[in-house]
């Protein structure tokens, strides 16, 4: 698995990105030994994702928290995906679900399928525990899909770009 990003890395950083890239690979190696790898995606429907319930807008309240907005049509969701709410209080996150996979098969499978998705990847940054991917949902406005290695599984959030 081959992390790429807008600027190459340089100094101490570097080698342990480096490090936890290789580890990576060997673990994307053994993924695709096993045949954990090959996830199929899903596609969202009409900004929501196949699994009802792992997202919705939110509406502007009385309270003035921010229009919430939804997964663009055709997003691609793994197999076995559990939604859960996003959180009330954090506008930024767009969806969030659950998958019963570990390891790098969720994250190869959502790098390979969001340009099919008409979702072309800016930067992609996997790391031991974590990845990040980040792409573009129109003309400058760039999301991120965040995957943790989460008590057997994967939490994957998409939630608008932080700086």
């Amino acid at each position: 698995m081959s992390g790429s990003s807008t600027q190459p890395r340089r100094g101490p950083r570097a080698l342990g990105s480096m490090i936890a890239n290789a580890v990576l690979l060997l673990a994307a190696s053994a993924c695709a030994a096993q045949g954990t790898s090959s996830l199929q995606v899903t596609a969202a429907e009409s900004g929501r994702p196949a699994n009802p319930g792992a997202t919705g807008t939110l509406a502007a309240g009385a309270s003035g928290e921010a229009a919430r907005p939804s997964l663009p049509a055709g997003f691609p969701v793994l197999p076995g995906a559990v939604s859960l709410p996003p959180p009330a209080d954090d506008p930024s996150v767009i969806a969030r679900w659950t998958l019963p996979t570990e390891g790098s098969g969720p994250y190869e499978a959502l790098l390979a399928a969001l340009p099919g998705a008409g979702l072309p990847i800016v930067g992609a940054y996997p790391a031991d525990q974590a990845a990040l991917i980040r792409f573009t949902v129109a003309p400058g406005v760039i999301w991120q899909v965040i995957l943790e290695h989460r008590d057997g599984g994967t939490l994957v959030t998409v939630q608008t770009d932080r700086p």
